[in-house]
């Protein structure tokens, strides 16, 4: 869990786990990331070591046909050996239509992002 929220926390670096992203750069608790074809998202985060949970609120975004996205990413160990992902994405959208458009797009993003942290985490752990 320590190898995984470590990847997660400081919101810096997603690019290296989270495949829409191409680079971010983090001030404070603002996260601006750059994604192909150029566009940009802003985040305001808030990171929480104890529960280990970061929630994120997209403040600024051109990607997405969506408005008011709130995300909350939350870690929960198992055992010694597994850890539990808990991942999920508020936001307002116009049609069933395009929230279920979305559902699939980010539900494959997710997939791909825990497969990333789960091999990363364990390159940590053997190195």
């Amino acid at each position: 869990i320590e190898n995984i929220w470590n990847l997660i926390k400081t919101g810096a670096n997603w690019e290296n786990w989270l495949p829409i992203l191409t680079g971010s750069t983090v001030d404070g608790n603002i996260r601006y990331c750059d994604m192909d074809g150029g566009e940009q998202l802003e985040e305001l985060f808030l990171s929480n070591e104890a529960e280990k949970t970061f929630i994120y609120s997209i403040e600024k975004q051109n990607v997405l046909p969506a408005k008011n996205l709130v995300g909350l990413i939350r870690l929960e160990k198992v055992d010694h050996e597994t850890t539990t992902l808990n991942w999920s994405l508020d936001l307002e959208v116009e049609s069933l239509e395009i929230f279920e458009s979305l559902q699939e797009q980010i539900s494959g993003i997710y997939i791909a992002s825990a497969a990333r942290l789960a091999v990363l985490g364990t390159d940590t752990v053997a190195a």
